[in-house]
């Protein structure tokens, strides 16, 4: 296994291009996922899954463990009686449909940015009744009707450039006592070497972001108080593994992704995943950073 930063950041650097531009623009943030939802189906998810699945336990098959997330979500609207959910960043789906099938009698809701993934969660869920579909950016909740009583975001809250505010606007549409449930990685904040800090830049390119966010940011975000954090980094260390040796056998062929990408032959978003894979698991090895699971619940005005 590669975990020496010295020996992945080579690989990588002569296949990014110099100047990176925005990759955290709502139009970028969209492109980045219609490039790549291809890869996603053929190498990570037929049904559509974009997020890291969940390790909890050894012996799981794979598509187990990406619907970890959902039970988990399942388990807490059964447990605070939710009727009204919504999932910001829905993508193609994935979650929302393993939700809503297993509970018919409660109303469920799906934004993406990505109309790509909305049309296609919609055309594979045309019969699910208590399910819909939207585009929509989650900095403009306030034009959704009504209230919800649990709002989740499976690893997209980090492509909010100004997480408190979203946060607040969270808090607007939820019902009193509501829930936000949060997966995602975070920046732990410790300390980095030039070295580290060049490949951090790489790492969030690879995810199309301009960084991830600060715990501090959760913990100083107003309306809401704290109810569970749990670290599961070590849930997602397995994949990443795989993740990365994935892409070190594609980085073999630096020389043709070369050609490919000078004659922009290859979507820049096939880049970005090997940028995502060969660092991703050094990162949350070093404890730089971390994958949690956070429950917020809504606190009065």
């Amino acid at each position: 296994m590669e975990s020496n930063l010295n020996t992945l950041y080579p690989k990588l650097s002569h296949l990014v291009p110099a100047s990176k531009g925005n990759t955290t623009s709502r139009e970028a943030v969209s492109r980045y996922y219609s490039k790549s939802h291809l890869l996603y189906r053929r190498y990570h998810s037929p049904e559509g899954a974009m997020h890291l699945p969940l390790e909890l336990k050894a012996g799981i098959r794979h598509k187990e463990k990406l619907l970890e997330q959902a039970r988990q979500v399942d388990e807490i609207l059964k447990e605070n009686r939710c009727k009204k959910v919504l999932e910001l960043g829905c993508g193609m789906g994935f979650n929302l449909s393993y939700l809503a099938k297993k509970n018919p009698h409660l109303e469920f809701t799906g934004i993406d940015i990505t109309a790509q993934g909305i049309n296609r969660a919609k055309n594979e869920n045309s019969g699910v009744d208590n399910l819909s579909f939207r585009v929509a950016d989650f900095n403009d909740l306030e034009e959704l009707d009504g209230h919800f009583d649990l709002i989740f975001g499976v690893e997209t809250l980090c492509h909010g450039e100004h997480l408190q505010d979203i946060m607040s606007v969270c808090s607007n549409i939820l019902s009193d006592k509501g829930l936000l449930v949060i997966f995602d990685g975070w920046n732990t904040g410790k300390a980095k070497s030039e070295d580290e800090e060049n490949a951090y830049s790489l790492l969030c390119w690879g995810f199309a972001l301009d960084r991830f966010h600060d715990l501090a940011e959760i913990d100083n975000a107003r309306g809401f108080e704290i109810v569970e954090n749990t670290d599961l980094t070590f849930a997602v260390l397995p994949n990443l593994k795989t993740f990365q040796e994935g892409s070190l056998r594609m980085i073999k062929y630096r020389p043709l992704y070369n050609i490919l990408r000078k004659l922009r032959l290859i979507p820049e978003a096939y880049l970005q995943q090997m940028a995502a894979g060969l660092l991703s698991h050094y990162f949350l090895q070093q404890n730089l950073m971390e994958y949690r699971k956070m429950v917020l619940q809504k606190t009065k005005a």
